[in-house]
């Protein structure tokens, strides 16, 4: 896939994988939210063992929004990266919510809208009963995708 060859290079270019942007997102976490698994699994902390290192920092980063890892895989649809990170001890339902009051589950519903990765998270435990900071739960914002 040219976009795993295209991160592949340029991390071997010595592009930095700690980069931000101006809302302090990485680019793993820009990654997860466009639901880019080529470029996801390149930009992966991996340890000696080709496991998870689930102590990276850039796996337990937020934005300027409050948004972290997991509310980007969310919004990007990715059961693959959400039951990944669910693997390596990320619980979703544990994940404080956004500065909006959005959960994961509200990401999931707003973004891609997959259903795979809804049905995921509230097997995890999210709440789909929970508002955000304006009032709207997680089916308000599927409804207006």
């Amino acid at each position: 896939c040219e976009q795993h060859a295209c991160v592949s290079w340029l991390l071997s270019s010595g592009a930095r994988r700690d980069a931000v942007d101006g809302r302090g997102a990485g680019p793993l976490m820009i990654a997860a939210a466009a639901g880019r698994w080529d470029a996801f699994g390149v930009l992966l902390p991996l340890d000696d063992e080709g496991r998870l290192d689930a102590g990276r920092p850039e796996l337990h980063a937020t934005d300027s929004t409050g948004r972290s890892l997991l509310h980007a895989a969310a919004y990007g649809g990715s059961r693959r990266m959400l039951q990944l990170l669910a693997d390596a001890a990320f619980d979703p339902a544990a994940v404080l919510p956004s500065n909006d009051g959005r959960t994961c589950l509200h990401y999931a519903a707003a973004g891609a809208g997959s259903r795979g990765a809804c049905e995921l998270l509230l097997a995890a435990g999210c709440r789909a009963d929970q508002p955000d900071s304006f009032g709207l739960l997680p089916w308000h914002l599927a409804a207006q995708q």
